[in-house]
């Protein structure tokens, strides 16, 4: 306890910034108004027994049997075979949706936006922390590890990464911890803990997604060759064996993988991506989201700026005959190269461009620029205080420019609040949902679990409804109808063949155009 008290007294400062960033991501969580289909698929894949198609069709059923697919019973609580069973047939590993699935049993029955957004906020205390034992192998400026917390926790992206309901947040502080562990294993040889890190943290990213092998693989490369060049090869053997390992240890507790590369549409793309050659647009579009979200639009700037000044550094010290004697050349290229070939290699096999994929690497852009900014100023203005003061400024200018940027947070939502109070206020009892592809179903559950009773059917069974017995006794219900060429004739032949006769428009959501009928 003593320990404790004396980690909190030293550090009181960095654990106040945490904890206000903390409080202002959960004010960001109260604004997220709806969900992506991806994020109601979090809850879906953790919570759904055994099953994870909506392809109940030509029935009425109650939304019990939607509730019951993204939310928990005393029946279905802790039942880690069926998370598993659920990814082996999607296209991910378990470990996340485990989780998800854990906190579900832990609260029977409830289905809401904090049980994701609760794994999110540990995900971010934890890469805080780890943010800045980094920024702490570099400089011994306190300050300058709180500025660089400040600036991935208050960015774009991180707002984003935590407002998003799926593993990212989680794969954040995972690729954080091995590149952590990497960096100390190759400034320390000698402890086994750094390796036994690497093995843990190895087999944690590979059980949450498929793209941490991409970022591990270039690590576990750079700690090789680096090692290698000091003439440690048998440390360097020893890692590479550790993460070796540790990938095999994953494939044998999520043997789906294979399945997932040969026969998944993830898998499917991902290979198709490698295989279709480089794409230059693919790779811009990815530079833009990551300058817009992480450096408020002035990334460019900033990479412009800071390698003129470090050509004119360089100069100095060829010309004064000296030797940079307080920058860690090996552990800075470990967060460099892995960071960009990964990046690169993202850009391509993504099967859309967004930003959600790079989420994982956007904070170790941030500590390449603030590492390189504080070499840089220390450079040239020999005073810790004055480069301290310098990159706050900085920082904050940066930052406080994100935030005219809000609208770039794609994963918000906020008009859904307005949406999804309309069909409250509605208080009907059915609703009726024409699809082609149930699984698009899926977008629109947090909806269609305020009725008592809803009925799929696809375009071909539209006539069916017509002389539907159940629907025949209600004077109104709500219509989701998907997005397609037939869309529009669907209410026509609706209020032409039933005893409806209104059919008014109340929003359009995802895949949907939903209507109020009476």
């Amino acid at each position: 306890m003593g320990k404790i008290k004396k980690l909190c007294r030293n550090n009181w400062l960095l654990i106040l910034i945490i904890a206000v960033i903390s409080i202002f991501l959960i004010w960001m969580g109260t604004l997220k108004g709806g969900m992506h289909v991806d994020e109601v698929s979090s809850y879906l894949l953790s919570n759904s027994y055994y099953n994870i198609k909506l392809n109940r069709v030509d029935e009425w059923l109650p939304t019990s049997y939607l509730y019951d697919m993204v939310a928990t019973q005393s029946n279905t609580a802790f039942e880690y075979g069926s998370v598993f069973y659920n990814q082996s047939q999607d296209v991910h590993p378990p470990l996340y949706y485990s989780i998800i699935h854990t906190l579900s049993s832990l609260f029977i029955g409830t289905y809401n936006k904090w049980i994701g957004l609760s794994v999110n906020l540990l995900s971010f205390i934890i890469s805080a922390i780890v943010v800045y034992k980094i920024i702490s192998i570099f400089t011994n400026n306190k300050i300058i590890g709180y500025i660089t917390v400040i600036m991935f926790g208050l960015s774009i992206s991180t707002i984003d990464n935590f407002v998003f309901i799926r593993m990212y947040f989680l794969l954040t502080a995972i690729q954080l911890l091995l590149l952590y562990v990497s960096l100390k294993y190759v400034e320390d040889n000698n402890h086994v803990k750094y390796l036994i890190i690497t093995a843990l943290t190895t087999i944690a990213g590979g059980l949450t997604q498929y793209y941490f092998y991409l970022y591990a693989v270039f690590v576990t490369i750079c700690v090789a060759v680096i090692l290698i060049s000091l003439k440690k090869i048998k440390y360097a053997i020893y890692y590479s064996l550790t993460s070796l390992l540790s990938v095999f240890t994953a494939f044998y507790i999520f043997p789906s993988v294979f399945d997932h590369v040969k026969g998944s549409n993830r898998g499917e793309q991902v290979v198709g991506g490698l295989l279709g050659g480089l794409s230059e647009e693919k790779f811009k579009d990815y530079l833009d989201i990551i300058n817009a979200n992480t450096f408020a639009g002035y990334g460019k700037v900033i990479v412009f700026v800071l390698l003129f000044l470090l050509i004119i550094i360089s100069i100095l010290y060829i010309f004064n005959r000296k030797q940079v004697d307080f920058f860690k050349l090996e552990q800075f290229i470990l967060i460099l190269i892995p960071t960009c070939l990964s990046f690169f290699l993202i850009s391509q096999v993504s099967p859309y461009q967004t930003s959600r994929y790079i989420f994982a690497i956007t904070p170790m852009f941030i500590l390449v620029v603030l590492i390189l900014s504080q070499f840089v100023f220390t450079s040239l203005l020999k005073n810790e205080v004055l480069v301290s003061s310098v990159l706050m400024f900085l920082v904050g200018t940066i930052v406080m420019l994100g935030f005219t940027e809000t609208d770039k947070i794609e994963y918000l939502y906020p008009e859904m609040s307005s949406n999804h109070q309309k069909i409250e206020n509605l208080n009907l009892n059915k609703a009726v949902v024409i699809t082609d592809k149930t699984f698009k179903t899926k977008s629109q559950i947090n909806e269609l679990i305020e009725f008592n009773q809803f009925k799929q059917i696809d375009f071909s069974g539209v006539s069916g409804l017509y002389n539907d017995d159940k629907l025949s006794k209600e004077n109104e219900f709500v219509l989701f109808v998907e997005k397609n060429n037939d869309s529009e004739s669907v209410e026509n032949d609706i209020l032409e063949n039933t005893k409806f006769n209104n059919c008014k428009k109340l929003y359009t959501h995802s895949y949907f155009n939903i209507y109020f009928v009476s």
